[in-house]
């Protein structure tokens, strides 16, 4: 097991990336999204839809949520709850691959 730095924070689980064989079709910069395993579609507002984008594999939901307070102007505190709360919707719904430890 690697050793991290004193004091710094362990690295962190990737988000992502989006499950194989989904629909995706974007409308008015919001995503709508068929998972045919499930039967199942899902539309995203815009904010879940700029996480969608984001969670590509290579990000943690940290940066994701920075990337997001410095897009909208917020702070992190306000924004980090519904970005995790997305990603485990997102994943529940199996649109996500499960987290990824580095």
């Amino acid at each position: 097991m690697a050793e991290t730095p004193a004091g710094s924070a362990p690295p962190q689980a990737t988000i992502g990336p989006p499950a194989r064989g989904l629909t995706v079709v974007e409308v008015d910069d919001c995503f709508h999204i068929f998972n045919p395993v499930t039967h199942r579609a899902v539309a995203l507002n815009e904010t879940a839809s700029q996480i969608w984008r984001l969670c590509t594999g290579e990000l943690s939901e940290e940066q994701v949520a920075r990337m997001l307070a410095e897009h909208y102007d917020v702070d992190l505190a306000v924004i980090e709850p519904d970005v995790q709360r997305v990603v485990r919707e997102l994943t529940h719904e199996g649109l996500l691959a499960p987290a990824v430890a580095p």
